[in-house]
């Protein structure tokens, strides 16, 4: 593993979500607001460059979900751990310039894998999240997949 480093870099990007990751649950992002008004951002937010997400065959969305072309990844960062957190900041309208990201520890970790035990360690994935995650990496678009996610959206 490599050692953390803080360094101060100003880049100019914007966030999105790796495509088939769960989506963000209403309930959770409003228990975050209440968190960070009471004590602010407790840890940073977990991202990678856009384009490593591309890189490792997986694929972006922005924060509504909607599909972001492969050739615009470089204009992203991809939220692998803090989505609610991400989110519950943005509503809170809170300055995205103070916000505290950080990359992955683990650099060896495929994209999926590091997702998928980030989550493991916080709240338990169902099954159905469990599901999508082969699918992150697929390089194709997959319609059996693309359905899937949809109705994993739904509840």
């Amino acid at each position: 593993m490599k050692k953390m480093s803080v360094i101060s870099v100003i880049v100019n990007r914007s966030f999105a979500f790796v495509k088939g990751n769960r989506p963000t649950n209403s309930k959770a992002v409003t228990a975050k607001m209440k968190s960070i008004e009471e004590y602010g951002l407790l840890s940073p937010i977990t991202v990678v460059d856009g384009e490593q997400v591309i890189t490792s065959g997986g694929h972006l969305v922005d924060l509504n979900g909607k599909d972001i072309p492969d050739s615009q990844s470089v204009n992203y960062y991809a939220v692998l751990d803090g989505q609610h957190r991400l989110i519950a900041y943005i509503k809170l309208g809170l300055n995205l310039n103070d916000l505290v990201i950080t990359e992955p520890l683990n650099v060896d970790m495929s994209i999926a894998a590091l997702i998928a035990e980030m989550n493991i360690c916080t709240t338990t994935w169902k099954g159905t999240d469990y599901m999508a995650a082969p699918a992150m990496t697929l390089s194709k678009t997959n319609d059996v997949f693309e359905f899937a996610v949809q109705l994993r959206s739904k509840g």
